[in-house]
C-alpha cells in the first residue's frame, strides 16, 4: 500500500481543503480578522462558506441515480487542467492582439474623436478601450468572446481605416474559429482518453 496514493483521490483532497477552511474560518473569526484585500469588500468567513458547497458533490457517489451526473462531474475535474492551460492560451493569443490594438488602433481612434467628439458618446467604455493592454483585452473578450456589439467600435474604425480590418477580423478568426474551437476539441480528446483508459481498466482479462 502506497501511502501517498490516498493524495490521487480528488473526494479526500475536497474532504481535506473544506476541513482546512472550516479552521481557517474559525481562527479568523478568533482573531478578529474578516476583511482582506479588494478593498475590504469581500469578507473571508463569506468567502470560507462557499467552499462548504463542495460538500454537495459527495451525493453524486452516494446516490446512485446521479450516476450520469456523477460521470459528468468526474470528467469535468479530470480535464480541469487541461482547461487551465487552454484559458491561458486563449489569454496569451488576446493580449499578443490587444498589443496591436494599442500600438495601431488606439492612435486612429483619439485621432477620430478629435475630429469628432460625439463618435463614441453612447458608449462609456469605447473612450478608453484601447488605451493599454488590459483595456483592450477586456474589449476582445467582450466583443468577440462574448459576442457583445462587435461592430460598435470596429465597423467605424474600419470604414475610415480599411487596414484595420486585419487586426479586427484576424483576432476575430483566430480567437473564436481557432483558440475556442481548439479547446473544444482538445476537452472531448482528454475525456475521450479518460474513458478508454477507464474502459480498459475495468474490461475483464480473458487471457488464458
Amino acid at each position: 500500500f502506497d501511502k501517498w496514493s490516498v493524495l490521487t483521490d480528488w473526494m479526500l483532497v475536497l474532504d481535506v481543503i473544506i476541513v482546512a477552511c472550516g479552521w481557517f474560518e474559525i481562527i479568523m473569526n478568533a482573531a478578529n480578522v474578516t476583511q482582506f484585500g479588494f478593498r475590504g469588500s469581500i469578507k473571508v468567513t463569506r468567502v470560507l462558506r462557499l467552499v462548504r458547497i463542495f460538500r454537495l458533490i459527495r451525493l453524486l457517489r452516494r446516490v446512485r441515480t446521479l450516476k450520469e451526473l456523477h460521470k459528468l462531474a468526474t470528467m469535468m475535474a479530470t480535464c480541469m487542467r487541461t482547461l487551465l492551460w487552454c484559458f491561458l492560451l486563449c489569454f496569451v493569443v488576446m493580449t499578443g492582439w490587444a498589443m496591436l490594438i494599442v500600438e495601431v488602433v488606439h492612435p486612429i481612434m483619439q485621432e477620430m474623436m478629435a475630429r469628432d467628439g460625439t463618435l463614441f458618446s453612447s458608449c462609456e467604455f469605447c473612450s478608453g478601450a484601447t488605451s493599454d493592454v488590459m483595456s483592450a483585452n477586456l474589449l476582445l473578450f467582450k466583443t468577440v468572446i462574448a459576442g457583445d456589439s462587435w461592430g460598435q467600435i470596429a465597423v467605424p474604425i474600419i470604414t475610415e481605416h480599411p487596414a484595420t480590418a486585419i487586426i479586427f477580423v484576424g483576432s476575430q478568426l483566430t480567437i473564436v474559429f481557432g483558440v475556442v474551437n481548439l479547446i473544444v476539441a482538445v476537452v472531448v480528446v482528454r475525456c475521450w482518453l479518460r474513458f478508454l483508459s477507464a474502459s480498459t481498466r475495468t474490461a475483464p482479462d480473458n487471457s488464458p
